[in-house]
């Protein structure tokens, strides 16, 4: 089978979490499939991913939901929940819970375009890296900034204009000019050749996306599994959440910040109007959320919403006894949400 991606194959997603989900998929006796990777845009850009998975040009593929909106409506508000759980592993273990277990709707976003979300995880948290310095809010009033979703809400906030494109397009944009900074996650600055074109950090989270589809299954391929076929691959699901949200976005955030010097990086943590500015946009986050899903067609998303800060508490609970262990986190995952999709009715619609 064949997964296709648009990162780029040093993208630390590829050798961190899915390399060593292939390994024990190849591994596993129950899975009699191997599953070749095509990264770099080649079969499937990033906008192009869902559909791409749904014809069957490739099994699989990482789904990002933003570029989904009329698709997924249920999934982009996960995405758009940027400002929601500061503890990226308690965040993300409570949105599994509400996607998989809570939220029928949220699953037939996929079924219905005959895919089927096998794994699901969170980003890193973003910052804002932009070609020139900035100081302050202020500084970046007028620029243009590459941000999607719920981050163009912010930016506006900024008085900046927000530029909604892919990442991977974004060196080319500032080295033309027509893009000045992005909002991110630093794992950008290497996969995606940022670090020559965009030096200047702002180190101040930003928040995270979450429901980023990392697996999602052409689901006439899954309905063709065995049942047994079926439970292996969700038994791995859980390692890849947390392998990808820990090992390919958090990690290698905390590794470019040692090494700023070294790669000539220029951080500054501002003058504090960045905090300012974030706790602002956060407070009004959640009825934004909340209305921007009812727009895209969202039936029930208060209730979600609500669902998932209810879930949060419990979620911090699990990640005070796991930290950023990520097979700690991977087996809580598994327990709390995999472990409980029944292989013979889970995407069997």
């Amino acid at each position: 089978m064949t997964y296709g991606a648009y990162m780029a194959p040093k993208h630390p997603f590829f050798e961190r979490a899915l390399k060593p989900l292939l390994e024990d998929i190849k591994a596993d006796p129950r899975i009699d499939f191997d599953i070749r990777v095509i990264p770099g845009g080649q079969l499937l850009g990033a906008r192009e991913s869902l559909e791409g998975v749904k014809n069957r040009l490739a099994d699989f593929s990482f789904v990002v939901p933003v570029y989904n909106r009329t698709e997924l409506p249920a999934i982009n508000l996960f995405f758009q929940f940027i400002a929601f759980g500061d503890n990226v592993v308690a965040g993300t273990g409570a949105v599994l819970e509400a996607m998989y277990l809570n939220c029928p709707e949220c699953l037939r976003n996929y079924t219905d375009n005959n895919t089927v979300p096998l794994a699901t995880g969170s980003g890193g948290q973003y910052r804002i890296f932009c070609k020139d310095p900035a100081n302050s809010v202020a500084d970046l009033k007028g620029r243009k900034i590459r941000a999607v979703g719920a981050l163009a809400r912010l930016v506006n906030m900024m008085q900046a204009t927000p530029m909604n494109l892919p990442a991977n397009e974004g060196v080319s944009a500032i080295q033309r000019g027509t893009l000045d900074c992005l909002i991110g996650p630093l794992a950008w600055m290497t996969s995606f050749g940022y670090v020559d074109t965009a030096p200047n950090i702002i180190d101040v989270p930003m928040g995270y996306v979450k429901g980023l589809g990392l697996v999602v299954m052409n689901k006439d391929r899954w309905q063709g599994l065995t049942s047994e076929q079926r439970a292996a691959m969700l038994s791995h699901m859980g390692e890849i959440s947390a392998r990808s949200t820990i090992d390919a976005y958090l990690k290698p955030d905390e590794e470019l910040l040692s090494q700023a010097d070294e790669l000539g990086l220029n951080l500054t943590k501002g003058d504090g109007s960045f905090e300012a500015l974030f706790e602002t946009f956060g407070e009004a986050e959640v009825a934004e959320v909340i209305a921007a899903a009812e727009a895209g067609g969202m039936e029930n998303a208060a209730v979600l919403v609500e669902t998932i800060m209810n879930l949060y508490p419990k979620w911090l609970d699990i990640a005070e006894t796991t930290g950023n262990d990520p097979i700690k986190v991977g087996e809580a995952y598994t327990r709390e949400v995999y472990s409980k999709l029944d292989p013979d009715t889970f995407g069997m619609n």
